[in-house]
């Protein structure tokens, strides 16, 4: 057996690694910054605090706010510490994490340490992400506020606070909660065509194999390249739907929640993960076209020499 001949197989094998890896991604100590987008909530507090002394919310009675607004700078500044340290507080005692992270099945959570804000003695290098824990796997996860919300409230053991009156007390835009509902659907769709690729990559190694050791058979390798295309255009769809979920869901989260202290960063380690294994996809492709175009051409005419 030519060792050229091992190519497929090892495309095949390492396309379904490549997939399941996307799929299973996720995990405490296991793959946790393969996100598909993380939510930073870590100023929600101090802009709540900055949004009630400017009056841009109705939090506070308009005539309290402008009294605080005529008190000398050093005073308010004072006031907005304290405020903000208060907000902070809260955030904390409610069980709000600094960020979110989205994966395929589930998502995790944690805290931004040493702090989530570059300061005098703290570099924006010097921060880094440090993972709390992750809730558990399921097939119809998707990235729901209110969700993982609750299970905030939930660890720190909060009764009096209901998922509602604490989305209206950290000011979560409702617009973006129902600007992620719109990519439900494309979630699922996702998820059913990582699944779809994870099959069809193993039935294409299973098929591989059997070309190698059937020496070479026809039928055996027009059935692979059949599955080839096959698990290509299935994994470039979870690829293309991950991509939209990932800049759509940024996008519409930084632009509702800017103001409010969300943002949302892309996982683009995700899409590199994602978008190389439907390349690998993409070379097994072209090698069972040349090979079944180019090489029978070979083969023939070998024989009638």
């Amino acid at each position: 057996m030519r060792p050229f001949a091992l190519i497929p197989i090892l495309l095949s094998a390492g396309a379904l690694i490549m997939a399941f890896l996307c799929l299973f991604a996720g995990n405490k100590g296991f793959m946790d910054d393969f996100d598909l987008l993380t939510l930073n909530m870590s100023r929600v507090g101090s802009s709540l605090a900055d949004s009630v002394l400017s009056g841009d919310t109705d939090i506070l009675p308009t005539e309290l706010t402008n009294l605080l607004n005529s008190l000398p700078a050093n005073v308010q500044a004072t006031i907005e510490s304290i405020s903000s340290t208060a907000a902070d507080s809260f955030a904390t005692r409610i069980g709000l994490e600094d960020f979110y992270s989205a994966h395929i099945m589930n998502d995790c959570y944690g805290k931004y340490l040493p702090g989530p804000v570059p300061n005098a003695t703290v570099s924006a290098d010097d921060i880094y992400r440090h993972l709390d824990g992750c809730s558990k796997i399921r097939a119809n996860y998707w990235f729901d506020p209110r969700v993982f919300l609750q299970q905030s409230l939930d660890r720190a053991n909060v009764t009096t606070i209901t998922v509602d009156s604490l989305l209206d007390q950290i000011g979560f835009p409702a617009s973006i909660t129902s600007g992620l509902n719109v990519l439900r659907v494309a979630y699922h769709a996702m998820f059913a065509c990582y699944i779809i690729t994870i099959v069809l990559s193993f039935i294409m190694l299973l098929t591989s194999a059997l070309y190698i050791f059937s020496n070479g058979s026809r039928i055996t390798a027009c059935i692979t390249m059949i599955v080839s295309v096959m698990t290509f255009l299935a994994s470039g769809a979870a690829s293309g739907v991950a991509t939209a979920v990932n800049v759509i869901g940024a996008s519409v989260i930084n632009e509702k929640g800017n103001q409010y202290g969300i943002e949302a960063h892309q996982g683009r380690k995700f899409l590199a993960l994602t978008w190389g294994c439907t390349a690998i996809l993409l070379v097994g492709l072209l090698y069972w076209f040349v090979d079944c175009c180019c090489g029978r051409s070979r083969k023939e005419k070998s024989v009638k020499y």
